[in-house]
């Protein structure tokens, strides 16, 4: 059976040679706005491949439109606790239920693909966001 070896957050930090306030959750030692906390939930390097980060999409299905977030998320992580919301006016955040989030193939054993899907009516706007946080 394939075995995973999960890694704290201090562990990648240091692998990837980050020390001090660059070894921060919120720091942003990449010059991109990509916190640490978030680059080590999504398992993601100093220089990720654009396959590996997050993106959007949207559909039209039945008549219906939809906003979709597909993410990858490190497995086995500790501590850290990943929420997709949503809203219609960049204010107003709810959680996206369980119900509209689907696990995906994933061609990386260190991760889990993750597709969030989301209804919109015409002429609405609908927003997605991932809220990555640390319960430590």
């Amino acid at each position: 059976s394939l075995i995973i070896n999960a890694i704290n957050f201090s562990t990648w930090a240091s692998q990837l040679g980050l020390a001090g306030s660059s070894a921060q959750v919120q720091a942003l030692p990449f010059g991109d706005t990509l916190p640490n906390l978030a680059r080590y939930a999504m398992n993601l390097g100093a220089t990720p491949a654009s396959g590996q980060l997050p993106f959007f999409a949207t559909s039209l299905v039945s008549g219906t439109n939809f906003i979709t977030l597909q993410y990858r998320l490190r497995k086995n992580m500790v501590a850290i606790n990943v929420v997709v919301q949503f809203c219609s006016d960049l204010t107003n955040w709810q959680t996206l239920p369980a119900a509209n989030i689907t696990q995906l193939p994933d061609d990386d054993s260190n991760t889990s693909r993750f597709v969030a899907k989301l209804a919109v009516a015409n002429g609405n706007f609908a927003f997605l966001r991932l809220v990555i946080t640390s319960t430590q």
